[in-house]
């Protein structure tokens, strides 16, 4: 019995063996998978985690440069600006204009019929001194209206640096090629690309500097227009009232002038036209008078004719 009951325990515990062992196996071939997807080095050299993505590393190369650059952004402005005293307004706007040491890049000045004056002019003015001139140009009457604007073309700006340098590095090593060239068709074929390059090389370098430009003069656009004093303060109704009965009578005024410059223009045709009704009226009625005699008197007809029998 003592032999039965060993030879059972030595089975089940041989089975509970066997059964960890079984267990440890299969949870081993279950994380080996998670163990291969650890990153590993590829025969090219680099790690199977790093993606090359050629847009999202030149946008991180133009920021980094953007960077170190600094923002590149170009001001202006539209100010309109009205005064009953116009020549003080403009001395005092050009005034501002050589305080912040800008100067006029164009202008013009109109005269209207009412006797009031206007001007228009582009001012450029250093990026530094752009908020100042905006505040001092203001005092020179009642600022009715006030734009400005922005734009930032940082972006654009170290595109166009980068194109520029890389363009710079292809000349250089065209130069040298051209230097070792011995065959007629590969010198021909690299001063060509050559050529291109110088002109791409060229037309960057204009972009450049005028961003340069731009970016260091602000633009501002002053419309500075006088006004009088009556239409400057607001008008009272009885001033309304005035202004209309006037306005009335100066329409009515300018009817009659319009009426006797047309009668005149007219003069003319008016004098031909009554000499041809006059002669038509004179050609009627002696037409009617013949025909009355004629039927007045029937009967020295009739006498006549006998006679003449």
């Amino acid at each position: 019995m003592k032999k039965i009951f060993s030879a059972f325990i030595c089975l089940i515990l041989s089975f509970a063996m066997l059964t960890a062992c079984g267990k440890a196996k299969y949870e081993a071939s279950i994380e080996a998978p998670a163990a291969m997807e650890a990153p590993a080095e590829s025969d090219w050299g680099y790690s199977n985690e790093t993606v090359f993505d050629e847009e999202a590393s030149g946008a991180s190369a133009s920021s980094d440069v953007a960077g170190s650059y600094g923002l590149k952004i170009i001001y202006s402005a539209d100010l309109s600006i009205q005064s009953t005293e116009y020549d003080n307004g403009v001395a005092a706007i050009k005034q501002a204009i050589e305080q912040c040491k800008g100067y006029i890049s164009n202008s013009n000045e109109y005269s209207y019929n009412s006797g009031d004056r206007s001007m228009n002019m582009t001012v450029r003015i250093p990026a530094d001194n752009y908020r100042a001139f905006l505040e001092i140009a203001g005092t020179a009457g009642k600022v009715t209206n006030k734009s400005e604007y922005t734009d930032d073309v940082t972006s654009q700006y170290v595109d166009i640096e980068a194109r520029l340098n890389s363009l710079t590095t292809q000349e250089k090593r065209l130069l040298e090629l051209l230097e070792k060239a011995e065959s007629i068709d590969d010198i021909l074929s690299l001063e060509s690309q050559l050529s291109d390059v110088r002109y791409q090389i060229e037309s960057y370098t204009s972009q450049i500097k005028t961003f340069d430009n731009l970016i260091a003069l602000s633009t501002v656009n002053i419309y500075f227009y006088e006004v009088s004093l009556s239409s400057a303060e607001p008008e009272t109704f009885g001033d309304r009232v005035v202004s209309a009965i006037a306005g009335s009578l100066e329409s009515v005024v300018e009817f009659l002038k319009a009426l006797v410059i047309g009668i005149i223009y007219a003069l003319p045709f008016v004098i031909i036209i009554g000499i041809i009704v006059f002669i038509i009226i004179k050609v009627v009625r002696k037409a009617k008078t013949k025909k009355q005699n004629k039927n007045d008197n029937p009967i020295s007809d009739e006498s006549d004719s006998t006679d003449k029998k």
